[in-house]
């Protein structure tokens, strides 16, 4: 729907797109404590480690028992990790990382 001011419908395109930016900057960023991409071939009987998960598509995804919040998830508990990782969006829009002990 147009509207009848020109100038409003313009500043009302700046402030939308503006705010669109600053979600696109924010989702866009990378949590600085995430260090090294886990290797395909990691299997999970090796030690496990606390990961972090993230999925900045959906970021308040629910699997049962674990929600990102702001598309981070933090775990060292293997359940959690198996539950994630064997999820079907897992390497397509959920990502993971190898905290630093």
């Amino acid at each position: 729907m147009a509207y009848k001011d020109h100038e409003k419908s313009r500043s009302y395109q700046r402030e939308y797109k503006q705010r669109q930016r600053a979600k696109a900057r924010m989702s866009s960023q990378i949590c600085p404590t995430m260090l090294i991409p886990v290797e395909a071939s990691q299997t999970l009987s090796q030690t496990v480690k606390r990961k972090a998960y993230i999925c900045p598509k959906v970021p308040y995804y629910r699997l049962p028992g674990i929600v990102f919040k702001n598309g981070i998830s933090v775990t060292d508990q293997s359940e959690e990790q198996a539950r994630i990782e064997s999820d079907p969006l897992y390497g397509e829009e959920i990502f993971s990382w190898v905290l630093e002990s």
